[in-house]
């Protein structure tokens, strides 16, 4: 473990459960890319000029996720700081398990293998317990002066990164590790334009407590979807196509919902009124029908004119009344005032499967205008592990499609 990459995926893993939680890996896929080309710095390959980073060296690295990243990059340099960033973090998804298998062979962490043979092999990763505390020791060691400078380095990123809370560093310590890096990094060079372009990216944490018991996720941690429809006469059945998870059954909850989906003509977002509120998903890349959405946002009605405005920026908060307490007032005014609204109502019996944290699966009926329809979707932080669950649901007759586009190109079609 004498890497940057790896001693930066440990220190992540350095928590209570030592596994990578969601927030955990969010904040960890937001380091890397720094944590790749430092390694790439430290190994003499690339070399920081003038704000660039410029070719040093024609020998690949040994390690096989490094010598990924050195092979996507190394053709195009010299490339400015920020786009080799770009170009890294385009690699994290392709990249990291080969990083977690690494740390797997040298011992350092053990593999949980799925038992889900149908699908492509799924493995979770969790720090063995005897390898727990490198985050105190690289702490420790650092405020009393004795850290390396590839271990500032990992701080360094992980405090940018907001991964330094979690365990092992108690608050002061974590407050004055804080301040010496500050202070360290305001005489360093490239590590210190890597941490300031990844504390810029990296997602804000929540503003509010979380309720007990909820996970935690980032609040700008966008999450991949793959969503296909079937007419209800000619799709696989629920019970059918849900056989391949049946192993897992014990995760299996269901929903009964009806959603009215708000169609607003140049709008892609994902816009809906659920159990009295507003609901907006925001998408954010799209991939060969795989489309990456930030968190869903919830606005309780009454949804008072500013926070409309915010929402809706055509809207002109000094024309609205009051707050705005139903779905049907909104669309009022979102009509009033420029936005081209239809309303939809989606009926929906939802069956969800969580699979040991990788995807959520949703097997739904529903009824839209008279006509029934089935839909399944696959939905995960990980656009490969995503794209590897929704293989098992591409079939003859699929309409992949995001709600908002399948909803609109019913739009003409006949009530039944």
């Amino acid at each position: 473990m004498d890497s940057i990459s790896e001693k930066l995926t440990v220190f992540a893993l350095d928590n209570a459960t030592r596994t990578l939680t969601e927030a955990i890996d969010a904040r960890l896929r937001t380091a890397l890319p720094g944590a790749f080309l430092l390694d790439m710095v430290r190994l003499g390959l690339f070399v920081p000029e003038d704000g660039q980073l410029r070719l040093a060296s024609s020998a690949a690295p040994k390690k096989a996720y490094l010598n990924a990243v050195y092979n996507s990059l190394a053709p195009k340099l010299p490339l400015s700081l920020s786009e080799a960033l770009q170009l890294a973090g385009q690699q994290v998804s392709l990249v990291k398990p080969k990083l977690l298998e690494a740390l797997a062979k040298d011992g350092v962490v053990k593999v949980d293998k799925s038992k889900l043979k149908w699908s492509f092999a799924l493995k979770s990763y969790v720090l063995k317990a005897d390898k727990k505390g490198l985050r105190r020791k690289l702490s420790k060691a650092f405020l009393e002066g004795k850290g390396q400078l590839a271990d500032f380095w990992v701080l360094q990123l992980a405090s940018a990164a907001e991964l330094l809370a979690g365990g092992g560093i108690d608050k002061k310590a974590a407050a004055q590790l804080s301040a010496r890096i500050a202070s360290y990094s305001a005489v360093s060079g490239i590590s210190r334009e890597i941490a300031r372009q990844v504390a810029g990216a990296v997602p804000p944490a929540g503003a509010s407590p979380l309720e007990k018991g909820k996970k935690l996720r980032d609040v700008n941690g966008a999450t991949w979807e793959w969503r296909g429809f079937w007419p209800d006469n000619k799709g696989p059945t629920l019970i059918r196509t849900s056989q391949a998870y049946r192993q897992s059954l014990e995760n299996l909850s269901f929903e009964e919902t009806v959603d009215d989906y708000l169609l607003i003509d140049g709008l892609s977002e994902n816009i809906k009124i659920r159990k009295g509120a507003l609901e907006i998903k925001r998408p954010v890349d799209a991939v060969d029908g795989y489309t990456a959405f930030l968190p869903k946002e919830t606005y309780p009605f009454p949804i008072d004119p500013v926070t409309l405005q915010r929402l809706f920026p055509l809207l002109e908060a000094a024309r609205i009344p009051a707050a705005v307490a139903t779905a049907e007032s909104l669309c009022t005014q979102l009509t009033k005032q420029g936005y081209a609204c239809q309303r939809v109502e989606t009926k929906k019996k939802r069956f969800l499967v969580k699979l040991k944290n990788q995807v959520r699966v949703e097997f739904c009926s529903l009824v839209i205008n008279g006509r029934k329809y089935v839909s399944s979707c696959v939905e995960g932080g990980d656009y490969a592990t995503t794209h590897a669950h929704a293989l098992n649901f591409q079939s003859e007759g699929v309409q992949v499609l995001s709600y908002v586009d399948f909803l609109k190109s019913l739009h003409s079609e006949p009530v039944a």
